[in-house]
């Protein structure tokens, strides 16, 4: 079974989510996580650099870490807006 790279990830990027009025760019969302949280960026590259050095030479499951980013970003902006359509209805 996959483990997460880092924890707590929803309750993050809440809070990161909070320090801005209105919705931000994923630009502007991967610059704030880096910035709050260091450690965690240093994971994701560690986790990729580690898979990477693993298989070489063979298709590579895991994004480059910005975009790996990006994807956790949109992922829980998806969510969060059906969430919002739902309570909606």
């Amino acid at each position: 079974m996959a483990q997460q790279i880092f924890l707590k990830k929803q309750e993050k990027i809440e809070k990161i989510l909070s320090e801005y009025e209105k919705q931000p760019s994923i630009e502007e969302l991967k610059r704030a996580f880096k910035s709050f949280y260091p450690d965690d960026w240093n994971k994701i590259n560690a986790r990729y650099n580690k898979h990477e050095q693993k298989s070489k030479g063979k298709p590579f499951p895991m994004p480059h870490p910005e975009k790996y980013l990006e994807n956790i970003f949109k992922v829980h902006l998806k969510k969060k807006k059906l969430e919002d359509q739902k309570m909606i209805v």
